[in-house]
C-alpha cells in the first residue's frame, strides 16, 4: 500500500477476533493492520467517541446485513480548523462477515454539498482520490477483514476533508460517504448517514 495519508491501514476499534486474515488471493501480500484491545461494541450502543461528544449514533440504510456511519468530533468549525471525518461499518447480523478492500479510496467515495445543494469544488489531490473509486475491480493488494456479528468497527483513520474539498466559505455543509467492498467477500453498496456541519469565519 503506497498511499500514505489515505491508505487503507485500517485502525480497527473491534474485538480481538476482528483481525485481518490472509487475502483470498494467495499471491498478494497480507498487510497487517493495527487492532486495539477495545472490546467489541454491540450494535446500537455508544462508542467512547459518542459518549464524550453526546452525538446520537445515526446509520445509513442497511444493505445485506451491513450499514455505514460517518461522524466528526463536533458540528461547528471555523475556516481555520481541520475538518476530520471518521468512517465505520456495522455488522447487524449474528454471524461474522468478511470484507475485502484495497486502498481506502478504491472502496470509499465522499460527497460534499453546500446548504443550497451545490457541490463543493474539489482540490487537485482530492480529484485523484475520488477518481480512484473502483470497488468492482480486484485490488492489487487485497486485505480481508473479519467483522464479528453485532460489531461496530472503525475502518478508517481520521480524514481531513480539506485535503479533498475547497472549503473557503462560511456556511452549512452536508457530507455523505459511499462504501463498496471489493469482490470475494461481503457485497453491497452502502450509503452512510448524511452528516451536516457548519463553518464560521
Amino acid at each position: 500500500m503506497k498511499r500514505l495519508a489515505f491508505t487503507l491501514l485500517l485502525v480497527l476499534v473491534l474485538s480481538p477476533a476482528c483481525k485481518p486474515t490472509a487475502p483470498d488471493n494467495g499471491n498478494a501480500a497480507t498487510t497487517q493492520a493495527a487492532a486495539t484491545a477495545t472490546p467489541a461494541t454491540p450494535a446500537g450502543s455508544l462508542t467512547p467517541h459518542e459518549q464524550t461528544t453526546g452525538f446520537p449514533v445515526v446509520w445509513g440504510m442497511p444493505v445485506n446485513g451491513m450499514s455505514a456511519n460517518i461522524t466528526m468530533d463536533k458540528k461547528s468549525f471555523t475556516l481555520q480548523e481541520p475538518l476530520t471525518v471518521r468512517f465505520r461499518l456495522r455488522n447487524m447480523g449474528g454471524d461474522p462477515v468478511q470484507v475485502i478492500t484495497g486502498d481506502f479510496w478504491t472502496n470509499h467515495h465522499i460527497t460534499l454539498q453546500k446548504q443550497d445543494g451545490a457541490p463543493v469544488n474539489v482540490t487537485s489531490p482530492g480529484m485523484s482520490r475520488l477518481e480512484a473509486f473502483a470497488p468492482q475491480a480486484a485490488p492489487p493488494a487485497p486485505q480481508t477483514y473479519e467483522l464479528a456479528g453485532q460489531t461496530i468497527g472503525a475502518f478508517s483513520e481520521a480524514i481531513d476533508i480539506r485535503e479533498i474539498f475547497i472549503i473557503d466559505q462560511p456556511g452549512a455543509y452536508r457530507m455523505q460517504m459511499l462504501f463498496q467492498a471489493s469482490p470475494g467477500g461481503w457485497q453491497g453498496l452502502l450509503h452512510s448517514n448524511p452528516f451536516t456541519f457548519t463553518v464560521s469565519p
